[in-house]
């Protein structure tokens, strides 16, 4: 009975002596697998740097192509700031059909948005007058003119169309016979020698009311006007 045993013991023995020799083998090739794994990790990390310089270099190449038109921008952003206290006209001009344009008035920034549409700008207590005409294959079928004085961003005005942000409507005229009668007004002031946009605000709430009333209306004379210059120089 002690002869098998101990042949059984060396049946047992056998597995631990592999797994004695194989643990020798690893730890032989331990310092070889290390160096591999070293030498690996050099690898990647100058792959890594490599990546960070092209990455870096890209993007100081992105930088300086981009730098013009971030500039633009940016000065496109200030121009933008610096009007916003102007009033925006913003006007469409198609041939025969719907028309609009600017009877007087002086314009700080004026510029051409497409073939059919274009904007004025104008400063705070300038006076402009926008002239509206609508038409079809059989001739005109609507208008309408408006005076405005534009106003300061910090007051009140009234909403109107194509006028942004609004402004204080000082006459306001529709139908084909008004308009008529608005505009030899203009032109009754012009011929005085007088500028439309130097009148006095007065006078257009004038003459809005008489249309509106059916009467008469006054002429605007150089006496008037000259009264208006003292009585503004005064509130000045």
């Amino acid at each position: 009975m002690h002869g098998p045993r101990l042949a059984g013991d060396a049946r047992r023995r056998i597995p631990a002596t592999a797994l004695f020799i194989q643990r020798a083998r690893c730890a032989a090739d331990a310092p070889q697998s290390l160096h591999r794994l070293q030498r690996q990790d050099l690898g990647l990390s100058q792959s890594f740097r490599g990546l960070q310089s092209t990455s870096r270099l890209a993007a100081a190449r992105t930088l300086r192509c981009w730098s013009p038109i971030v500039s633009v921008l940016s000065s496109g952003n200030r121009l933008r700031r610096d009007c916003t206290a102007l009033t925006e006209v913003e006007m469409t001009w198609i041939e025969g059909r719907y028309e609009q344009s600017l009877r007087f008035g002086r314009a700080a920034v004026r510029k051409v948005l497409t073939r059919h549409k274009s904007i004025a700008g104008f400063r705070p207590g300038t006076v402009f007058a926008l002239a509206c005409r609508i038409s079809s294959d059989f001739g005109a079928t609507h208008a309408s003119i408006q005076i405005v004085k534009t106003v300061a961003s910090s007051a009140s005005s009234v909403a109107l169309p194509s006028v942004h942000p609004g402004g204080d409507v000082l006459l306001h005229a529709e139908t084909l016979p008004n308009v008529a009668r608005v505009l030899e007004s203009i032109a009754m002031v012009e011929a005085a020698g007088i500028d439309p946009c130097d009148a006095s605000p007065d006078h257009w709430r004038h003459v809005g009311s008489r249309l509106d009333a059916g009467l008469s209306i006054r002429p605007y004379t150089a006496a008037r006007h000259a009264q208006w210059l003292r009585r503004k120089a005064l509130e000045a």
